[in-house]
């Protein structure tokens, strides 16, 4: 089969929009997810070879290529809150969920904050200030947009899932990237892009590392990923009991919207806020500081002591503070 070319894609991408969803959803059943060829062409053609903004030095990222249909947080969107809360600054980037319930983008508008994702000044701006920034994915490439319905008609994780990650337009420095399953194909693609980055999933479907149940592999150009020693130590700080709570409901949210409300409020269901720290250690230790336990035991601490909903709070008035000065000039 020959190798589809960034020019290919591109030409596709451009008359997309004339295309009707089921057609549409019939290419995306002819790409499927396992030809890394179409996924290098795709993020080719849209991947800016520079950050589209001035940047901080070292950024991180930290997105789930969704698509799992599961009952689920979107993980990510809290685990970048918690980072920057932190010090650490994150740019993440996201969508609107195409099969699943909740995407990056979708929370994002529950909780006030679709307007600065949208906008790449806005952005810019928060990340400098605050150290914290979320981009939108159809607002940075519009093109992607008219294949929305198609998306929706096909109902299943394709291609444009595994390439949302990696279309981040802050190029960050490193990334964490949520997967259902660690696909070669996937890693291929990555490597092939010269990416930076972490691949996370476990044996449950979700695309998060869970605590006790966490498998990561690392690209050519991400810092070594922890061994298994130390992903057991870390685990020894990890204690998990909600009681009265059916254990096979752990980590799952049947509630998208108010389980990350409660988190962010710093009420969250117990086993939720584990699921967010454990993942926001695994985003602070992929730029090789401290060790898995240390990190852990720094989010677990920032949830549950009000550090990650003083900086929420914070950050709603400073995105609106922003737009504010945005409109003005």
């Amino acid at each position: 089969m020959k190798s589809m070319t960034s020019q290919e894609m591109l030409e596709f991408l451009n008359i997309a929009q004339t295309i009707s969803p089921q057609d549409g959803a019939k290419k995306l059943e002819e790409w499927g997810t396992q030809r890394a060829d179409v996924l290098v062409a795709l993020v080719q053609a849209l991947r800016p070879k520079q950050p589209l903004f001035e940047r901080p030095e070292i950024v991180r990222d930290c997105c789930g290529t969704g698509g799992s249909g599961l009952a689920r947080l979107n993980t990510s969107t809290l685990v970048a809150f918690t980072a920057a809360s932190l010090g650490r600054t994150v740019v993440k980037i996201g969508g609107r969920a195409a099969s699943g319930r909740m995407g990056s983008v979708d929370l994002l508008e529950k909780i006030g904050l679709l307007e600065a994702a949208n906008n790449l000044s806005f952005a810019a701006k928060l990340a400098k200030e605050k150290g914290l920034a979320f981009l939108s994915a159809p607002a940075c490439y519009p093109l992607l947009g008219a294949l929305a319905p198609a998306r929706r008609m096909y109902g299943k994780r394709s291609v444009f899932n595994l390439a949302g990650p990696l279309l981040n337009p802050s190029l960050p420095n490193f990334q964490l990237i949520g997967v259902p399953a660690i696909e070669e194909t996937y890693l291929e693609a990555i490597n092939e892009l010269e990416i930076s980055a972490w691949l996370v999933t476990s044996s449950t479907g979700l695309d998060d590392g869970i605590p006790g149940d966490t498998i990561l592999v690392g690209s050519r150009r991400a810092p070594r990923v922890p061994d298994a020693s130390e992903l057991n130590e870390a685990l020894h700080e990890v204690k998990l009991e909600v009681r009265g709570f059916p254990k096979e409901k752990f980590f799952r949210s049947f509630d998208p919207t108010s389980d990350a409300m409660n988190i962010l409020k710093g009420v969250g269901r117990l086993d939720l806020v584990t699921l967010v720290a454990w993942n926001a250690a695994l985003l602070l230790r992929i730029t090789g500081e401290g060790t898995l336990s240390t990190s852990y035991t720094l989010a677990l601490d920032a949830l549950r002591s009000g550090q990650v909903t003083s900086f929420f709070q914070n950050y709603i008035y400073a995105a609106d503070e922003v737009q504010t000065r945005c409109q003005t000039f």
